[in-house]
């Protein structure tokens, strides 16, 4: 189903995705999205799309959005950063094969490819989540800018639908002494929706294992570094969003010592995770 309200008036979030679509391929000269504006509402669009559509209709939405997206950053008249701004994206909602090929020709071909290391990575990374990224592919990140090159890179690979990829990716997110950039980095690909079966494991993993780990650290951080909570929001089994997540999140506000800034980061995921299961009851 994509089209349609909730029993309470509210927009359903396919319908909703579907106007947003309409309003980034309906853009014209005299009432373009500012590039800020394009990239909130892509964000919003594709976080409706796998957060809150039921499964059966999320690849559509992202389809829908991914053509909305690449047929506005192909207008003569878009501005260039927000024409990178719409391809990028383009290649983070892209879903099917020819939107995919898309992507690749925009790699090996695309002028804005070449001035924006953002939009390579969005592009790159893309293929990653489908397994269709090289390692050459990744090393063009850092070839391009060795130092922020690297946190791309990293995350690209950690998007691989592959099991030692994401343990690595996982490991790396985790160890003591690692940058707040590169953690950040390494934990922002390990969560791709679609990937849920591969990941089936970290789910009981978040809880038994980084879960305590990041509680200490945030702890004993007397200078209220944000790292330990940004992780553990990143960390967070958010693409399972059942009753089982929500069980694992009630039982560990009840029973784990959690400092203040970490329950709240539970808090706001088991109220996200309740809202996702409300709303794909009512599409």
């Amino acid at each position: 189903m994509l089209a349609g309200t909730t029993g309470s008036g509210e927009l359903a979030p396919a319908r909703f995705a579907a106007l947003a679509a309409r309003r980034i391929a309906s853009q014209s000269d005299a009432g373009q999205l500012a590039p800020s504006a394009a990239e909130a509402l892509l964000g919003r669009t594709l976080t409706a799309a796998d957060r809150y559509v039921p499964g059966p209709d999320r690849a559509r939405v992202r389809e829908l959005v991914a053509d909305a997206a690449y047929q506005s950053a192909k207008r003569p008249s878009a501005a260039a950063r927000l024409r990178r701004v719409l391809l990028s994206g383009f290649a983070a909602s892209a879903q099917t094969g020819s939107q995919l090929a898309r992507v690749r020709e925009l790699l090996a071909h695309s002028a804005d490819v070449t001035a924006d290391l953002t939009l390579r990575a969005a592009l790159i990374r893309a293929l990653a989540r489908r397994g269709m990224a090289s390692d050459t592919d990744l090393d063009s990140l850092t070839a391009a800018d060795p130092v922020a090159g690297e946190a791309f890179r990293a995350t690209c690979a950690a998007s691989r639908p592959d099991a030692r990829a994401k343990e690595a990716a996982w490991t790396a997110a985790l160890a003591d002494g690692a940058s707040q950039r590169m953690a950040r980095a390494h934990a922002d690909g390990i969560w791709d929706p679609g990937q849920e079966e591969l990941l089936t494991g970290y789910r009981d993993r978040y809880f038994t294992e980084a879960l305590p780990v990041l509680n200490t650290r945030d702890a004993r951080d007397s200078r209220g570094d944000r790292v330990a909570r940004r992780l553990a929001g990143m960390l967070f089994p958010a693409t399972f969003a059942d009753a089982r997540t929500v069980a694992a999140t009630r039982d560990a506000l009840q029973t784990i010592g959690l400092t203040s800034r970490i329950r709240a980061v539970l808090l706001e995921q088991e109220a996200e995770l309740r809202t996702a299961a409300t709303l794909r009851a009512r599409e």
